[in-house]
């Protein structure tokens, strides 16, 4: 039951979503990080109203790997400590105060109530097109026990910036249900607790009520912030969040990873086929035969003079000379090149074609060039970017070129001793890739090859044909094929690899009589011996390496056969088990890391023995140790190579087990810094729970951190003199599978 309480323990921990605060971050580098996608350049960023380094812990990112959560990855803002956020979903009314508290006064207009902790993030931003969007959830503690308590935690996306018909600075915001602009309603309807939830607009609402991924309550589902704005104009985007008449019970929105964009040029290929002949797949041109239409889309038409593509040739084959592009300017078809390179949209349009095409006459036999057009399309003028190095986006297409010259075969005779086990025609010219046909097939393995095996025993005349696989040319050719006897070369190696020094036996197999026969045996060193007329070897091989065999045998001349096993015996050295491990004196629970720093070639087989039972096979593992007192472990590995030859070597770990417990009995919060707070110390805990209850026995301060503190307050006030009972609830690094609980009071005295 224990180990099934861990797994559980373990795959929640798993489907857990984890946040790391942006404290000292710079706010403009976190958005273009986390935030930024294609089509914009975000800016001049500034959270709670500073462009400095992020001073606290209510922005930072995410991550999350699990299904129950629809982003993996992104930022975060809330009204207290991200790590709020943490799933799983354990607590209906968690919150986390950070300080200094901001208080943003754009928001304020949209609560009911004082705003405290606010979370708010702001920059400028640029759109290469004239829509823009970007994906958020929004959470809270609040659901759904506060729904139409008239005192929500609120939140608001506001744009500001041109109106995209009157061109009039206006803000809004862009945080609203989907569908929900209508006449009645020309803003549309904002997300709020009261306008998503249970009762409302639930096919937006999530219950995580018992959820793993994430601690709130209840968040939306994954919701589309998005508005038509003006391309290439400068816009702000003000996003924040705040607790409305408490500091309690968090709030957060989450915004996904890279989703804030606006659509960019799309690029299209048609690849095209002269006369219907066969597909040819992938990016390859032929000459003759295959060329490509390439389209640069935008999402719609464009302005005079705002979008242009420049293009820059790469690659081995020369523009010009081994191919041709042009682009459709109006009606025309123009040529482009290095010293014409330019394309500029003209008004109304919202496409640039292009065709590529092998030229008709070059001749580069069977070699492939290739084309790299690096495609950068300027969305807008430098103005709204400063000169920004990004301001543009850059399209790499690779083309591979084929010729396509006449085929040429060559009538051939072809003289074998014993049998034929090849069979091929000589070629003088022709494309790469034909598609071949011999007749009769009879004997040969592949009869759709230029070259192939075959088993051919008597003299014979063979016929085949080549096509090029896109119908354009063909030629024909006649083989003949004559046998002689021959000598067949098959050697056995017994053993093949070994520890040195290594006995071998080398034989001969099938040897003909009265057969001719050449031993050759060496190494990439020194070692080479050379033996005649013995049909079996036996050597004992002392160095360490790779041994090539090679074997001749000839029964008359001008019919023999020589057969060559590369690295056909591998002998090896003994390898040198050595390790390290870091830390040097690890605590209790603390993982250990264990690293192979033997030396030896080939090494492909590790076994640790950690002196507590266990074991493993990875080259540099990991591992805790749970001791019930400091003690000296053992540890045994272990290296084999792919021979088979192995070493050993032990060594003694010391493991240091610092467990301890202390909670003060009374504490006063007057501020004169001495025993001001209520701060138990608790040392090497697996976990910590810290519970304090007010003598009607409610619950008021909860903490997971061993070095949190109670400073005295309740809700922010003072807390009275008097008794207050706490709980700690703790795990143990020596046994992870028993929580154990220590009660007591304190006095707080003022």
């Amino acid at each position: 039951m224990a180990v099934a309480i861990m797994m559980l323990a373990l795959n929640m921990s798993a489907q857990s979503l984890t946040t790391q605060s942006a404290v000292g971050q710079n706010p403009n580098t976190l958005i273009n990080n986390h935030l930024a996608g294609d089509g914009v350049l975000l800016s001049n960023a500034k959270f709670n109203n500073s462009t400095g380094n992020i001073a606290t812990a209510q922005i930072g990112t995410f991550s999350y790997s699990g299904t129950a959560f629809p982003y993996h990855s992104g930022l975060i803002m809330t009204t207290g400590n991200v790590s709020v956020a943490n799933g799983p979903n354990s607590s209906g009314s968690s919150s986390s105060a950070v300080s200094p508290v901001y208080t943003d006064p754009l928001l304020q207009s949209y609560a009911t109530e004082t705003l405290f902790g606010c979370s708010t993030l702001e920059f400028n931003f640029v759109a290469y097109a004239d829509t823009f969007a970007f994906n958020y959830i929004f959470g809270s503690e609040e659901y759904e026990e506060f729904v139409n308590a008239g005192y929500n935690d609120v939140f608001a996306f506001l744009l500001s910036g041109p109106d995209p018909v009157t061109s009039v600075q206006t803000t809004k915001n862009v945080a609203i249900i989907p569908h929900s602009i209508t006449a009645q309603n020309p803003n549309g309807i904002p997300v709020t607790i009261d306008n998503v939830n249970h009762l409302i607009n639930t096919v937006y609402y999530h219950n995580n009520n018992g959820g793993t991924a994430v601690q709130y309550d209840g968040y939306t589902t994954s919701l589309t912030a998005q508005a038509t704005i003006l391309a290439c104009q400068p816009y702000t985007m003000h996003l924040s969040v705040g607790n409305s008449g408490d500091n309690q019970y968090d709030s957060g929105v989450f915004l996904e990873e890279g989703s804030f964009y606006s659509p960019t040029v799309e690029v299209d290929e048609i690849f095209k086929i002269d006369d219907q002949v066969s597909t040819e797949f992938g990016d390859t041109l032929v000459q003759n035969c295959r060329d490509v239409d390439i389209y640069f889309r935008l999402p719609r038409a464009v302005l005079q003079g705002i979008y242009h593509a420049s293009i820059e040739f790469l690659g081995d084959a020369d523009v010009d000379l081994d191919y041709n592009l042009s682009y459709l300017n109006g009606t025309i078809w123009s040529t482009l090149n290095q010293t014409n390179n330019e394309v500029y949209y003209h008004a109304d349009d919202s496409v640039i074609r292009m065709h590529l095409k092998v030229n008709d006459t070059v001749d580069f036999g069977n070699a492939v060039k290739e084309v790299m057009l690096v495609v950068t399309t300027v969305y807008c003028d430098d103005y709204y970017y400063n000169g920004h190095p990004d301001a543009g986006r850059i399209d790499t297409l690779v083309y591979h070129l084929k010729c396509n010259p006449a085929i040429e075969l060559v009538d051939t005779t072809i003289k074998y001793c014993h049998h034929g086990d090849a069979i091929t025609v000589d070629m003088t010219s022709g494309a790469n890739d034909l598609l071949w046909q011999w007749t009769p097939a009879t004997d040969i393995t592949n009869p759709n090859a230029q070259t192939s095996a075959a088993d051919i025993s008597s003299g014979r005349t063979y016929h085949v044909i080549a096509k090029d696989k896109y119908g354009c040319q063909a030629d024909t050719a006649q083989v003949d094929v004559t046998i002689f006897e021959q000598p067949v070369a098959d050697i056995r190696v017994n053993p093949e690899n070994g520890c040195s020094p290594l006995p071998v036996i080398i034989r001969a197999i099938d040897v003909p009589d009265d057969c001719d026969i050449r031993w050759r045996v060496y190494d990439e060193n020194a070692f080479d011996t050379t033996l005649t007329q013995s049909s079996q070897l036996y050597l004992t091989l002392a160095d360490a390496g790779y041994y090539n065999v090679n074997l001749w045998l000839s029964t008359a001349p001008g019919c023999s056969d020589s057969l060559t096993l590369h690295n056909a015996v591998h002998v090896s050295d003994f390898p040198h088990a050595m390790l390290s491990f870091s830390p040097d004196e690890p605590n209790n629970g603390e993982t250990v890391y264990f690293y192979n720093e033997s030396t030896g070639s080939d090494i492909n087989s590790y076994f640790w023995n950690f002196g507590d039972g266990g074991t493993s096979t990875t080259q540099n593992p990991e591992h805790a140790y749970h001791v019930t007192a400091s003690d000296n472990m053992t540890v045994r590995f272990v290296v084999t190579n792919i021979d088979g030859c192995e070493d050993d070597t032990t060594f003694v770990i010391p493991v240091v087990d610092e467990f301890s417990l202390y909670v003060p009995n009374s504490f006063t919060p007057n501020e004169d810094g001495v025993n001001d707070v209520f701060q138990p110390i608790a040392r090497d805990v697996a976990f910590y729970r810290l519970k304090i209850y007010d003598r009607y026995g409610s619950l008021f301060f909860v903490t997971e951190d061993p070095e949190d503190f109670w400073d005295g307050t309740i809700d922010g006030k003072p807390a009275p003199s008097g008794v207050y009972v706490w709980t700690i609830e703790y795990i143990r690094y020596s046994n992870p599978n028993r929580t154990l609980l220590k009660k007591g009071t304190v006095t707080l005295v003022r």
